[in-house]
């Protein structure tokens, strides 16, 4: 009778082993799935970020150059490009035919 309990003994270690690593084998792969997806949703974030970035980068160039056609486009039509005269007009001489006021 002790030899079939020492059996038994052996036998319930043995078995407890086997299913210890059996659990500790599915604890692993099913970490190693988390890691990935949790890469996987890294690399998704980065992606995303990487890309609102840009989006804004291009929007705040577009913003400039807008401003600066704005800017050029305000300072053609000023002062500076007005050529001053005296009461009598521009008196230099054109090239081409001479006109008169009608333009014959």
């Amino acid at each position: 009778m002790p030899v079939a309990a020492a059996w038994a003994a052996v036998a319930v270690a043995i078995g407890s082993a086997a299913y210890s690593g059996v659990t500790s084998a599915d604890a692993s792969d099913k970490a190693d799935k988390q890691r990935r997806e949790q890469e996987q949703s890294a690399a998704k974030l980065k992606k995303d970020y990487d890309d609102t970035q840009s989006n804004l980068e291009k929007s705040t160039a577009g913003k400039d150059a807008r401003e600066r056609q704005k800017k050029l486009a305000a300072g053609a039509t000023g002062r500076g490009d007005t050529l001053l005269t005296g009461p009598g007009g521009d008196e230099t001489d054109v090239p081409g035919a001479k006109k008169t006021l009608l333009g014959m």
